[in-house]
């Protein structure tokens, strides 16, 4: 099937992204394996090749079937990809209301150490249509010099999944989705075997055909 051109805006915001990339030299892309992140090393390893490298967090409330996905398509692309393992940091298991904030800057720490030791940048897949005012994680960002290249080069969710779509990546449609202690109220102790149940509830759903599942637990409740 043939496959329709860019329009030339969405072309000139390509064409910004690789130029930038360019620039990065060697290049550590904090992938989670979602739209923007396999977008972002798509086109960073076109324009970088083996100077770019892959970096994974695996948690226990990142979902099982998220970090087999992104090792797949790390995989097949051809990238090297690193996963660090963490249990759940001290600083988030009783879920405070900056969970996101803090838990973006212990996991980007952890990938700034990595990238360091390969004298390397490192990149994130955030888009011009995150505002910092409503992810709180882009100010851990800032914080650790991390750059965004896709957001800085103003490409938008929809213009992500256009190029996706063009690019014929197995995320162009796929959900958005978030970590697994989203699921659980402000303040809850965040238990292993509590994140487990939630998502064996959510594939259990998504199997009976529903693609967008977010399966919330109040005590004995869900």
């Amino acid at each position: 099937m043939n496959t329709p051109p860019l329009s030339s805006q969405l072309q000139a915001k390509l064409n910004r992204l690789n130029k930038h990339l360019e620039s990065c030299g060697a290049l550590v892309v904090g992938f989670s394996g979602g739209t923007d992140s396999t977008l972002l090393l798509h086109c960073a390893h076109g324009v970088l090749r083996d100077r770019v490298m892959a970096a994974t967090i695996d948690t226990p409330y990142i979902p099982r079937s998220e970090l087999a996905e992104a090792c797949t398509f790390a995989a097949k692309l051809g990238v090297r990809h690193h996963v660090l393992t963490l249990p759940i940091p001290n600083a988030i298991r009783d879920n405070p209301p900056d969970r996101c904030y803090r838990c973006k800057k212990i996991l980007f720490d952890e990938i700034a150490g990595f990238a360091a030791t390969m004298g390397a940048r490192v990149a994130d897949g955030s888009n011009a249509d995150d505002q910092p005012s409503q992810r709180p994680g882009m100010r851990a960002l800032t914080e650790l010099n991390v750059c965004s290249p896709l957001r800085e080069a103003g490409l938008t969710k929809e213009d992500i999944r256009t190029l996706s779509r063009h690019a014929q990546l197995p995320t162009a449609h796929k959900p958005a989705n978030s970590c697994l202690m989203t699921r659980l109220p402000t303040g809850t102790l965040v238990q292993e075997s509590v994140l487990s149940c939630i998502e064996q509830g959510e594939d259990a759903i998504r199997a009976m055909g529903f693609p967008e599942v977010r399966l919330r637990t109040h005590g004995c409740v869900a």
